[in-house]
């Protein structure tokens, strides 16, 4: 994504016009966002809750933003949603939306399932951020998890990631009492440690 101070202003979410025949109209979409940016907005949200997100297919919902983009909105003011209730699907948009660039983007909770656990929402979430990660777009604390502490599962190394960062938000110097009591089990302990001590 691009690398910038992030979001400020009036973020406006983009309507999704749709034609006679049931299929989105590109041509009204991207003439909605020119004007929408030419009104005074410095972000859009296309496939928000008012976009009719959930009542495109995966293709459609890439194939728009990229109209967006091909036709002049600067992907950096872009912030497309890109959460759905499955996982794969959210890595994909999410990853669409890195590869051209844009600003950012919503990433909805598995809306679908009632009551999800915390634990559950923090692993869908953990999951999509690992998900899209590549060599060119780690966080410095993937990469010092890469070079330091021994590889994982999926659900495992985002978790340490995820909590390392947390971590480091509140305390750039955290003690080991610190990390032991940010960490879920003994086993967490042992990962964090040496990732927030090695950077």
């Amino acid at each position: 994504m691009a690398k910038q101070g992030g979001f400020s202003g009036v973020i406006a979410p983009v309507l999704t016009p749709f034609g006679e025949d049931g299929n989105p109209d590109a041509g009204r979409f991207v003439d909605h966002a020119h004007w929408l940016m030419q009104e005074g907005c410095t972000g859009l949200a296309p496939f928000g809750t008012t976009s009719e997100a959930n009542s495109l297919g995966l293709d459609e919902r890439m194939e728009l933003l990229e109209e967006l983009v091909d036709d002049g909105i600067d992907a950096a003011t872009l912030m497309p949603g890109t959460g759905t209730c499955s996982l794969a699907d959210t890595i994909m948009l999410t990853r669409h939306a890195m590869d051209l660039s844009c600003g950012g983007v919503l990433m909805l909770p598995p809306f679908y399932y009632k009551g999800p656990s915390e634990e559950g929402l923090f692993r869908f979430f953990a999951e999509a951020i690992e998900g899209v990660g590549d060599e060119k777009n780690l966080h410095p604390l993937q990469r010092i998890g890469h070079a330091h502490v021994a590889a994982d599962c999926g659900f495992c190394t985002a978790g340490w990631v995820v909590t390392a960062k947390a971590l480091l938000d509140k305390n750039l110097d955290p003690s080991a009492d610190q990390v032991k009591a940010a960490s879920p089990d003994t086993s967490a302990a042992a990962r964090l440690t040496p990732l927030l001590f090695a950077r």
